[in-house]
Order: structure tokens, then sequence, then C-alpha cells
């Protein structure tokens, strides 16, 4: 099967973290609906962090500080000034701010979710709307596949007289070792001592049915 970052295997269930810029293909290979909808979300999504930072600076206990000072400054000048000591309003408007912060937070990540919603059943839809390109690109790529390894079994053929010379077996198919090619294999102890070399043209057509193979 071929290589997806959740192992070729299909996410079951809502995966939002999909619809994120980074986890998703650019929006002109997404059908129109789908895209506009990504579109929205990414700017609600914005709006989110932007409102979370907010609702984070103000919760910080320095800002009740800040308040308490401001208050008592604006106090003390009074004071001594002769004038009424006036009622606080740092406190009460960063008791304020808050609040409204967090409404906010609120209201934008609830319209976070509802958008994901509807981008998730546009995605659920396109996709059963969506013919399998994969029968049309393998019947397209296997003839090159086969050419490819036909020219790689004649060139092999070519200097496998060369190599008779230098003292090396003489063989003219064209067969390598997986170790060879993928060497993280040597991780789990596989070497040429203990595998069995396999034809190149398995390997070639081999890798072109399975990159087009998505199921387990």
């Amino acid at each position: 099967m071929r290589y997806t970052p959740n192992q070729g295997r299909q996410v079951l269930g809502p995966s939002s973290r999909q619809l994120d810029p980074a986890e998703r293909p650019p929006l002109e290979l997404v059908p129109a609906e789908l895209a506009a909808l990504l579109t929205e979300r990414d700017t609600i999504a914005e709006r989110v962090s932007v409102a979370d930072t907010a609702r984070a600076h103000l919760a910080d206990e320095q800002r009740d500080r800040d308040a308490e000072r401001a208050d008592a400054d604006t106090a003390a000048a009074a004071a001594r000034a002769g004038k009424p000591i006036p009622a606080p309003k740092a406190i009460p408007k960063l008791t304020s701010d808050r609040d409204k912060a967090t409404r906010e937070l609120d209201a934008h990540r609830a319209a976070l979710a509802a958008v994901t919603i509807e981008c998730e059943d546009a995605k659920t839809r396109a996709w059963f709307a969506s013919e399998d390109p994969r029968p049309d690109l393998l019947a397209a790529l296997l003839p090159k596949a086969e050419a490819l390894a036909a020219e790689l079994e004649v060139a092999v053929s070519a200097f496998a007289a060369r190599d008779w010379l230098g003292g090396y077996g003489y063989d003219t198919t064209a067969r390598v070792w997986p170790v060879a090619i993928d060497t993280d294999l040597r991780r789990q102890g596989l070497t040429v001592d203990n595998t069995n070399p396999f034809p190149a043209r398995d390997l070639i057509l081999g890798a072109v049915v399975q990159a087009l193979t998505t199921e387990v």
C-alpha cells in the first residue's frame, strides 16, 4: 500500500486536523464548495487564535496588579488635591474586558466548530461524488514501468560479461537486495547475507502498483 501519514488507512470519524492548511491539498485541487468552506474556516481559526491570545493577556495576574496600581494612583492623586476619592475604574474595566474577551473567544470557537462540521460534511460528499482515477493511472503507468524494467534488464546483461572479467559471477539477471534500496531495513537485522535478492522488474512494477494503492 502507498504510504500516507495515517499509515495508508482512512481516518474513521472527524479529524479536524486534516482540514488545516498544512495537512490538506492545495485549495485548487478540491471542489469549489469545500474550498470556500476551508477558506472560511482558515479565517475563523485565525480569529480564534487572536481572541485566545487577547484573553490570555487579560487573564495574566499582572493585569490585576496594573489595575490596582492605577486605581490607587488615581485615589492618591485625588486625596492630595483635596478632592473626593473616586470609585475604582481600572479594576471594573479589567473585569468587563475579561468577560468580553471570554465571550468573544467562546463565540469564535463555536463558529469554528460549526464550520468544521460543514467542512467535514462537504469533504465526505466530495469523496463519494468523485471517481477513482487510479485504474486509468495504473493502466497508463504500467507499460512505462514494463519498458523501464526491460531496459534495465538489457543494461545489466550488457555489462554482466565485464563483471565476470573482474571476478564476479556471471549473471545477466537484474536482481537487487531490498536492503540496498531501503537501508532502514538494516535496523531490523536484515542484510544481504540473510535475505534474497529480488528481481528489479518486480520491485519496479510492485512500486507502481503499491503507490496507487492506499487500502491495507
